[in-house]
C-alpha cells in the first residue's frame, strides 16, 4: 500500500468519529422564558372612552361653622343618617361653662326684675293714694324698667351662648348617607372645614373630559355605556361643555340610568360606536412592538406556547388600550408587556394577567 493510501485510509475515519461525536452533542434547548399575555378583546375606539368619578347630584358637603378641636365622631362613613342628627362634636368645656354663667345670670336678673316690678305696682298704689312723693315713685319705676331692661340682655347673652354650645355639635342636614369623612379625631379644624359628605340618596352622574372628536359624536339624552370592573351600567347625556380645553378635550356630563355605582367610584363612559361598526382588536399599548422604521407588531402566544409575530397597524390609542388592525382575533393570547428581547418561534411560559 502506498503512503498516499494510508494517509487517506487513517484519515477519513477519524473524520467520520469526529462529525459522530458532533452529532451526538447538540446544544441543550433553551428554558422556555415566561411572558405575561392578556385576551385581545372585541375592538372598540380607546379614544372614545372617558375616565371620571361618580358623584351623587343630591350630595351635601357639611361644613364645621365655628371650628374647633373634634372631641367625637359618631358615624362613619356609610352610616345612613337622619336630617339634624348629631354627626360629631368639637369640644365645648368653654361654651358649657359659659352657658352655665350666662344661663344663673339670666336667671337672677329676672328674679329682681319680678321683684323690682311688684315693688314698682305697690309703689304706683300709694302714688294714687297720694301717700308717696312723685319723687319716690318715678324712682320706682326707673329701678323697675333697668332691671327689665339687665334681664332681657342677660337672656339675649344665655341665648347666644346656647347657640355657641349647639355649633360644637355637626348635624346632618339631609336624611341620607355619609358618603365620606375627611376629619379624624382630635383634628383641629378650622371654621368653614367640611367635616363630612352626605349623599341623599338622589342621581347619580359622572363628569369627565373626553377627546373633542368623540365627545362631537354626542348630545343630550343620547344613552351610554358606563362600565366598572366587574359591573356595568347604563348613563343618559344631560350635557356638552362647549369650551375647548388645551388639550382639545371637551367635558361631557352624564346621569347614571342603571349600575350600582357608589359615590367616588371611578368609572368608564364608552363614547364609541358599537363594537359591530369596528374591525381589529383591543390589545394592552404596551403590547405592541413599533421598531424605528419598522412594521408595528404583536406578539401571538400559539396554541403550543410559541411566539408568532403578526404584523399590526396602531389605527387609535387611548386609556382602554391600542386599536390595532391586523391578523389579531378578539380572544388571541398577547403578550402583555416586556416584548422588547422576545423573538419569533421562541418557546414560552404564559402567565395570564388582568388587562
Amino acid at each position: 500500500m502506498s503512503e498516499r493510501s494510508l494517509f487517506y485510509f487513517c484519515i477519513v475515519p477519524v473524520a467520520a468519529l469526529a462529525l459522530f461525536l458532533t452529532g451526538c452533542s447538540r446544544p441543550e434547548p433553551e428554558p422556555a422564558k415566561t411572558v405575561l399575555v392578556v385576551a385581545a378583546r372585541p375592538p372598540e375606539d380607546p379614544a372614545g372612552v372617558a375616565i371620571g368619578v361618580v358623584r351623587s347630584t343630591a350630595l351635601h358637603a357639611v361644613a364645621a361653622q365655628n371650628g374647633g378641636r373634634v372631641e367625637k365622631l359618631l358615624v362613619d362613613v356609610g352610616a345612613h343618617v337622619r336630617a339634624g342628627q348629631v354627626l360629631a362634636v368639637f369640644e365645648n368645656r368653654a361654651e358649657t361653662l359659659k352657658l352655665a354663667s350666662a344661663t344663673a345670670d339670666a336667671t337672677r336678673l329676672f328674679a329682681v326684675a319680678d321683684e323690682r316690678r311688684h315693688n314698682f305696682k305697690r309703689m304706683d298704689s300709694l302714688m294714687r293714694a297720694a301717700a308717696i312723693s312723685q319723687s319716690a315713685f318715678d324712682a320706682a319705676q326707673a329701678d323697675a324698667r333697668s332691671t327689665e331692661k339687665a334681664a332681657a340682655s342677660a337672656r339675649d347673652l344665655a341665648a347666644l351662648a346656647q347657640r355657641d354650645l349647639d355649633l360644637t355639635q355637626v348635624r346632618s342636614p339631609i336624611d341620607g348617607v355619609v358618603a365620606s369623612r375627611p376629619v379624624r379625631l382630635s383634628d383641629t379644624a378650622p371654621p368653614g372645614t367640611v367635616m363630612f359628605e352626605v349623599d341623599g340618596q338622589g342621581p347619580r352622574e359622572v363628569v369627565a373630559s373626553a377627546p373633542a372628536a368623540a365627545v362631537a359624536m354626542q348630545h343630550p339624552g343620547a344613552q351610554l355605556r358606563v362600565r366598572l370592573a366587574g359591573g356595568e351600567g347604563r348613563g343618559v347625556v344631560t350635557e356638552i361643555g362647549e369650551r375647548l380645553s388645551a388639550n382639545s378635550s371637551r367635558d361631557i356630563r352624564v346621569q347614571i340610568v342603571s349600575g350600582d355605582f357608589a359615590p367616588g367610584s371611578v368609572v368608564e363612559i364608552v363614547l364609541a360606536p358599537d363594537r359591530a361598526k369596528l374591525a381589529g382588536a383591543l390589545v394592552p399599548a404596551t403590547a405592541v412592538v413599533a421598531p424605528a422604521g419598522a412594521q408595528k407588531a404583536v406578539f401571538v402566544v400559539t396554541s403550543g406556547d410559541r411566539l408568532k409575530r403578526v404584523s399590526v397597524s396602531l389605527r387609535a390609542i387611548g386609556s382602554a388600550g391600542a386599536l390595532v388592525d391586523g391578523a389579531v382575533k378578539p380572544g388571541d393570547r398577547v403578550v402583555a408587556a416586556g416584548t422588547s428581547f422576545l423573538t419569533a418561534g421562541m418557546a414560552v411560559k404564559p402567565v395570564a394577567t388582568a388587562r
